[in-house]
């Protein structure tokens, strides 16, 4: 693909995989767990799955696949569907799920489960979106800076059509922003 060909304005997935389980890791949690869309994806998802996965090498604390499911797209269910192949397998007290959407389903299946969250297993999502702080509980989130990310993607667009800019390609840090669904472990 020629990278002059187009401009991009993303997150940097893999680097907010790695901030979210090095944020938990340092919060206490040993035993993390994750859910991704497709196993086969080869955008967001399976960036913020490697990210995840490599803070977990980092750390010494990567078992294998057992703590990954696949949820196969991002919809309340089938992140409530993987969930349960999670639960059912093994036993972790955090669980990073690569969309809110998919950690809004995984959360039922956690209370559907006879378990708690925060209190027996803590959930972080991936986006921000609106209705994860209406939730009960609320959904701690690795946030995308949406507003900064339209205006530079206008501010590029505008410069193409205006005055021949060249291409750009701009990564944003997501940023973790807390929510009820999350506790250090111990609290």
């Amino acid at each position: 693909v020629d990278r002059d060909a187009f401009s991009s304005v993303t997150v940097n997935d893999h680097a907010a995989g790695m901030a979210v389980a090095q944020k938990m890791i340092a919060s206490g949690h040993k035993r993390l767990a994750a859910i991704g869309a497709n196993a086969n994806d080869t955008s967001i998802s399976r960036l913020r799955i490697e990210g995840f996965r490599q803070a977990l090498r980092d750390a010494g604390l990567y078992d294998g696949e057992e703590q990954i499911a696949y949820a196969g797209s991002f919809t309340y269910q089938t992140g409530y569907e993987a969930a349960g192949a999670l639960l059912g397998k093994a036993d972790f007290p955090f669980l990073f799920c690569i969309s809110d959407i998919l950690a809004l389903g995984a959360i039922r299946a956690i209370y559907d489960a006879g378990k708690s969250v925060p209190g027996d297993i803590s959930v972080v999502g991936f986006d921000g979106i609106e209705e994860g702080r209406y939730f009960i509980p609320s959904l701690a989130t690795m946030k995308q800076p949406g507003a900064e990310m339209a205006h530079e993607s206008v501010r590029i667009l505008l410069g193409n059509i205006r005055g021949g800019a060249p291409h750009r390609h701009l990564l944003f840090d997501a940023v973790f922003t807390m929510g009820e669904s999350f506790a250090p472990l111990g609290e």
